[in-house]
């Protein structure tokens, strides 16, 4: 039934855009192609909403929502139609957020930066772009990101992105009690996973606590008595 109702949008959008379908029409259809997992029909669509209505800013963003998940280049395509969507609705923290997604793809930093930034001045709920922000910002200034992952799991306390990089952070800063804390924390929310009783372990190794790493190991060989080869190794 998707499937038919998108294809007569995109008949009826081809070329000339006929008054049966509006543009809003056409979005929810592109909208439901991308729930269906058919990218490409969805960029189809969206290239028409655009071309009908330049100046609509949805069309925009939705396109280059589109475009990111296509791959095979069009990354480059999307971040022309996320920028243009911004342009047209600076308040967007959606698009803002977005725009920051294919920035990162493309590795522009310092734009991917800004655009997080902008969607959570816009939109401090936003939990996925702190936590990228924090991770971009972490190489030029730790404090901000120690910060930044610190409200993350503010906000949601089982963050493993976050965990993981405070972990990280508190280690190589030689916080031990904060960076055991942290590691802890994600056994525990990984319980059914044996990987982050073996990252425990190593732990404890490279801290001299030779009874801790086997304790370490040994809970995760009752998790998991066959571990892959690389985590065999590491004992």
């Amino acid at each position: 039934m998707i499937r038919a109702t998108l294809l007569f949008v995109t008949l009826a959008a081809a070329p000339g855009w006929t008054q049966s379908v509006s543009p809003a029409e056409a979005l929810a259809s592109g909208r439901a192609a991308l729930t269906a997992g058919d990218v490409n029909t969805a960029v189809t669509v969206f290239e028409q909403v655009v071309a009908q209505a330049p100046a609509w800013e949805l069309g925009h963003l939705q396109l280059g929502v589109a475009l990111r998940l296509q791959g095979n280049g069009g990354v480059e395509q999307a971040r022309v139609h996320l920028s243009r969507a911004v342009q047209l609705a600076p308040n967007n923290a959606r698009a803002q957020h977005e725009l920051g997604l294919v920035c990162e793809d493309l590795g522009d930093t310092p734009a991917a930066i800004a655009a997080f930034g902008r969607a959570l001045e816009l939109r401090p709920d936003l939990v996925d772009a702190r936590f990228r922000l924090a991770t971009l910002v972490r190489a030029s200034d730790e404090t901000r990101a120690v910060q930044l992952y610190g409200e993350v799991l503010a906000a949601e306390p089982q963050h493993l992105g976050a965990l993981t990089a405070l972990a990280q952070i508190y280690e190589f800063r030689g916080e031990l009690v904060q960076a055991e804390s942290a590691l802890h924390t994600i056994v525990q929310v990984q319980s059914a996973n044996a990987y982050p009783l073996y990252e425990l372990a190593r732990f404890y190794e490279r801290q001299g606590e030779g009874r801790k790493a086997r304790d370490a190991y040994a809970r995760a060989a009752r998790v998991d008595p066959k571990p892959p080869r690389r985590m065999r190794a590491l004992k």
